[in-house]
């Protein structure tokens, strides 16, 4: 992983639009649903792990248009998901623990994204994800424990990875990080 902090001065000012979406309090939580998820499929033991990783307690993530994880469809690669830590952090004013709170989440749901236009669930048992390369850019401070919008656009698949950016806004509209990574999505046979 690499992370890029760039030192903070005047000049000239420009950010992409915040897309226009529900807000976190009308999505589901994204722990409750994959636990819904876990008792129509019944995973074995070797899939809990999935599962286990799918739900982090932690953290605090709500699907704007949540991708169907049973019965998959090719569908244009792109996610908004509302993120946020599920317990307050104390230590509001501890920058580097905010960002090392959000690098370790900007890491979820980046594969799935890549999948998404081939119509294939990050639960497909034939699927060997790996991420590969993981950059981000912070550009400026922002609270973690605040709901942060996280858009999830998928470039390129081919080779067998996967290429997709993300960005992460304030409810303010303001773009405080941006993602990139390059997965590997392999088929097994």
């Amino acid at each position: 992983m690499s992370i890029i902090i760039p030192k903070p001065e005047n000049g000239l000012n420009y950010q992409i639009k915040m897309p226009d979406c529900k807000q976190p309090e009308d999505c589901e939580n994204d722990n409750e649903r994959w636990e819904r998820i876990s008792r129509i499929i019944n995973p074995s033991d070797s899939e809990k792990s999935k599962f286990h990783r799918a739900k982090i307690r932690a953290i605090d993530m709500r699907s704007v248009n949540p991708v169907d994880v049973i019965n998959p469809k090719p569908e244009i690669p792109e996610q908004l998901i509302w993120v946020k830590t599920s317990r307050q952090i104390i230590d509001k004013y501890n920058v580097g623990l905010h960002q090392g709170i959000l690098a370790f989440l900007s890491d979820f749901n980046i594969m799935a994204t890549s999948l998404m236009p081939h119509g294939i669930s990050i639960l497909n048992k034939q699927l060997q994800p790996a991420s590969l390369d993981h950059t981000i850019w912070f550009h400026d401070d922002f609270i973690v424990d605040d709901w942060l919008l996280y858009q999830l656009n998928c470039d390129r698949t081919g080779s067998s990875r996967g290429l997709t950016r993300g960005y992460f806004f304030e409810r303010s509209g303001k773009l405080v990080a941006s993602t990139i990574q390059e997965g590997l999505m392999r088929i097994r046979e």
